[in-house]
């Protein structure tokens, strides 16, 4: 009997503009079907040699977090993956968003790569319960979409049991009653775990 998938994981697919050439597919082949034909790497590095050789329609990253930890050349290195697509093409990266942190992602510093890399004209989707399982991903700039999330379908559940999960529980509730007051640009900086989709115009 074959593996059930989780189709949640593939929900993201559905934000992607129309590639207009090869894309690659950063992560592990669990998204392939997504495209006709992708190149895949593994990780940064492999990725980074990919780009040398060619500029692609569209590069995905669904999960950041897996491939990219936050060293200093790995910035840089980001930021030449993103300046491989081509004029016309697009970019798409989820990750946890860590506002607060010196190290890690944040949706500030993937948006200021993005811009050094060209690529001026994106999209922020709040994904729940986080980027590698979107369920569901919001968009950040319309707020009765974000309202309409928050008071239909975010719960305050845990997996984890004992105070742990009484913790996680009340922090959740905290983020909830704190997010629906809060303005939609504040939710979009720290909501846990967010997508970007990023084009490239043409020149």
């Amino acid at each position: 009997m074959s593996a059930i998938r989780d189709v949640r994981r593939m929900n993201w697919w559905y934000v992607l503009p129309p590639a207009t050439g090869p894309v690659l597919l950063v992560g592990d082949a669990a998204h392939m079907d997504a495209f006709s034909d992708p190149i895949i790497a593994s990780g940064l590095d492999e990725s980074l040699r990919a780009v040398a050789a060619t500029r692609y329609g569209g590069i995905a990253v669904p999960d950041l977090d897996a491939v990219f930890h936050a060293g200093p050349s790995e910035f840089d290195g980001l930021r030449t993956l993103m300046a491989a697509v081509e004029p016309g093409g697009w970019f798409y990266g989820g990750f946890s968003n860590r506002p607060l942190r010196r190290k890690g992602l944040s949706l500030g510093r993937v948006r200021t790569l993005l811009h050094l890399a060209g690529m001026r004209d994106h999209r922020v989707f709040l994904a729940a319960p986080d980027h590698v399982t979107p369920a569901y991903l919001i968009p950040a700039a319309r707020r009765a979409e974000m309202d309409f999330f928050l008071r239909m379908f975010f719960f305050p559940y845990s997996r984890a049991s004992g105070t742990r999960a009484a913790v996680r529980r009340m922090a959740l509730r905290f983020l909830r009653v704190g997010t629906s007051v809060s303005p939609a640009w504040l939710r979009a900086r720290v909501w846990p775990s967010v997508a970007v989709v990023a084009r490239k115009e043409h020149p």
